[in-house]
């Protein structure tokens, strides 16, 4: 049986912030988000919200889901 990821509370952080940079500035580029969410958390970002960003920017949008996604065990 595969395992299930595990959700940190540094990426339910990282993910709380990239989720506010990214509607306050959608028209950011990879770099320019990853750089302002590493300026606003003070260290490298977690590898999902790292993931969540790069999903963002794809033109399909896979990431919202990960963003949006609320602690609710779902």
């Amino acid at each position: 049986m595969p395992s299930t990821p595990v959700t940190t509370k540094q990426d339910i952080r990282d993910l709380a912030v990239l989720r506010r940079i990214h509607l306050q500035n959608p028209q950011l580029n990879l770099e320019q988000l990853l750089h302002t969410l590493r300026a606003t958390i003070g260290h490298e970002p977690s590898p999902l919200a790292t993931q969540a960003a790069r999903s963002l920017i794809d033109p399909y949008q896979q990431g919202r889901d990960i963003i949006m996604w609320k602690k609710t065990g779902k």
